[in-house]
């Protein structure tokens, strides 16, 4: 059974308009007003807003594994360990980390981007007044990621969870008791926790995990 893209809700910048282009989709991603799709072929295409270029992935991107959006942009995870990013640079949040590779999964915040690397660290760039891209001092053993508006959190192998950046609605004030997590997500001032019966622990980091509002 192939896979079919569903959009509904606001229509003014396209956000409705899915490509005709897709081709075995395997993967979703969304800002404010646009989408992405990942084809099984390890392309990226884009649909909604084009003014900021969030919408239009670089021409001749292939090889991706993961995508992720942050609210005009988009973030490509390559089968090489790489990342590409597009889209409003206003914040610097398509300015990919210099040398950054061995990364194993990607997430989009508001104005700001998230890697995960293979050694279970975390890289962070863009807009960083709210302290969204100081990655706490020693955090390692991360799983998952994912980028909120202003904020940023990571699950670690233990099955905690660790958030920094802005906290004006408690979304970095992780419950003290909060344990055995198996995924997160991030809005714009909410932080979603799944818990499950059992501790997560796992080898290597898995995944990607975003979420836009």
């Amino acid at each position: 059974m192939s896979a079919q893209v569903v959009t509904w809700s606001d229509t003014s910048h396209g956000e409705n308009n899915i490509p005709l282009s897709l081709t075995n989709v395997v993967a979703i991603a969304n800002g404010v007003d646009h989408g992405l799709a990942l084809n099984g072929d390890g392309t990226v295409v884009g649909w909604g807003n084009t003014l900021d270029g969030a919408a239009t992935p670089p021409s001749g991107l292939t090889n991706v594994v993961a995508i992720a959006a942050g609210d005009f942009h988009g973030l490509a995870l390559k089968s090489d360990g790489t990342v590409a990013a597009w889209g409003y640079s206003g914040y610097g949040q398509i300015s990919v980390a210099y040398g950054l590779k061995n990364v194993a999964a990607i997430a989009g915040g508001g104005y700001h981007s998230l890697a995960l690397k293979t050694d279970g660290t975390v890289t962070a760039w863009g807009l960083g007044d709210f302290g969204e891209i100081s990655v706490p001092l020693g955090l390692r053993n991360v799983v998952a990621i994912s980028g909120g508006e202003y904020c940023s959190l990571a699950l670690k192998t233990d099955g905690t969870v660790v958030a920094w950046g802005d906290n004006s609605h408690g979304e970095t004030s992780v419950p003290a008791w909060l344990t055995n997590v198996v995924s997160i997500a991030a809005g714009e001032w909410i932080s979603v926790a799944l818990v499950g019966d059992s501790p997560f622990i796992v080898k290597q980091p898995v995944g990607q995990t975003a979420c836009r509002q």
